[in-house]
């Protein structure tokens, strides 16, 4: 399993959160005062075995064949209603 390296960042994110969520610190924030935001620049995409948008997408053509029967006979709809990883693997954008 791939896990986030451990650099400077990492570091700085983890004491940020231990200062904020340890009670009695100075810079203790309330759970209810709280926000978490994340944006989509990639940085929390994961990159193995897929990124999360691929494995949506796939979910999404699974959940959908049922009203598209032709599509067990349409490519790339065929490789992804069959499980074929390998054959899904070797097509491109």
């Amino acid at each position: 399993m791939l896990s986030w390296n451990d650099t400077g960042p990492k570091k700085a994110i983890v004491e940020f959160l231990e200062r904020v969520t340890e009670e009695g610190s100075p810079d203790f924030v309330k759970p209810e005062d709280r926000v978490a935001t994340f944006d989509n620049d990639g940085t929390l995409w994961v990159e193995q075995p897929n990124y999360t948008q691929v494995t949506f997408a796939i979910d999404e053509v699974v959940a959908l064949a049922p009203q598209h029967p032709e599509w067990r006979d349409v490519e790339p709809f065929k490789s992804i209603l069959e499980h074929d990883r390998a054959r899904l693997m070797r097509f491109s954008i």
